[in-house]
């Protein structure tokens, strides 16, 4: 089952969720499609994202991804990529604060597969894996789009929107082990703990998400010392890309998350038509797991 649009994202899904009731598999796969429409319907990059939709057993975690990686770049590429895809306001103001030389002294840039078909550095309909999404069939959800918020029950649309993104690029590298070197990703050019301080730190308190050199603080990062992931949010207000997660609410989209999703790559919807030559590189894949999506501790 997929979600199919004109110049925008298409997903091609592949459903491993035989441990469900037909029922709840019928409610998870359509609430997964649903995600997967917003988010075509928010951006314009004419690719294909494969996916793989697993369902764990109990309560042992809400959501977690694993993800293919492209690499390696340096970061003159991925600074040029970024701007060759600058298409936005916002876009134009990331790709003008980037620091003027490497912040990692030489170190090797990965991509997601799905954010490397974004930027145009492999094939927009390149078909393997592009990651898997795993949900905790143990938790009671709301499945329902116009009633995300009710007792008892966690947002499975707001964990797919965030375990969904994280595949499409918004995972932050920050320097870990990839193939026995540090490696680093586009997200991880947009963390400030001051003006002018961009932070390559997975553990540090008062990080937050900047595209204007950290002038301002469009929305505070988790600290990863608490088991949640750096590029998260930190959990100040409900919101799908946060690091943990209550029962009881819903977790939406906000404007911030919309703005990173497109300044890592993903073109504002409707956007001309335009072309971008394949950057060839020295192309290697590896598979990346992120720490899992989590209630709070004290669900």
């Amino acid at each position: 089952m997929g979600f199919a649009a004109d110049a925008s994202p298409v997903f091609q899904n592949t459903f491993n969720l035989g441990i469900l009731s037909s029922g709840q598999q019928t409610q998870w796969e359509n609430a997964i499609v649903y995600v997967e429409g917003v988010y075509s319907g928010l951006y314009s990059n004419n690719i294909t994202i494969n996916l793989t939709f697993d369902a764990s057993p109990g309560n042992g975690i809400l959501g977690q991804s694993s993800t293919n990686l492209v690499g390696t770049l340096t970061y003159a590429q991925i600074k040029s990529d970024l701007a060759a895809h600058a298409t936005s306001p916002d876009d134009e103001t990331a790709v003008a604060n980037l620091p003027a030389a490497d912040p990692t002294g030489g170190a090797a840039f990965w991509l997601t597969a799905a954010q490397a078909k974004a930027l145009g550095v492999i094939s927009a309909t390149y078909p393997g894996n592009d990651g898997t999404v795993t949900f905790g069939a143990g938790y009671n959800y709301t499945f329902d789009p116009n009633n995300r918020a009710v007792a008892g029950d966690f947002d499975f649309i707001g964990v797919a929107e965030h375990e969904i993104s994280e595949v499409m690029g918004r995972i932050g590298l920050l320097g870990t082990n990839l193939n026995g070197n540090p490696g680093y990703g586009a997200l991880d050019l947009f963390g400030y703990t001051g003006a002018g301080s961009l932070t390559l730190a997975q553990q540090v308190s008062g990080a937050y998400f900047s595209i204007d050199g950290g002038y301002t603080n469009l929305m505070s990062y988790n600290d990863a010392s608490d088991g949640g992931d750096a590029k998260d949010w930190l959990s100040l207000t409900n919101d799908s890309f946060n690091a943990f997660s209550s029962s009881g609410v819903a977790n939406l989209l906000s404007s911030a998350d919309i703005r990173e999703m497109n300044v890592i790559g993903y073109d504002y919807a409707p956007e001309p038509g335009s072309f971008f030559p394949l950057l060839v590189i020295g192309a290697g894949f590896v598979a990346l797991r992120r720490r899992a999506f989590k209630p709070q501790e004290s669900i």
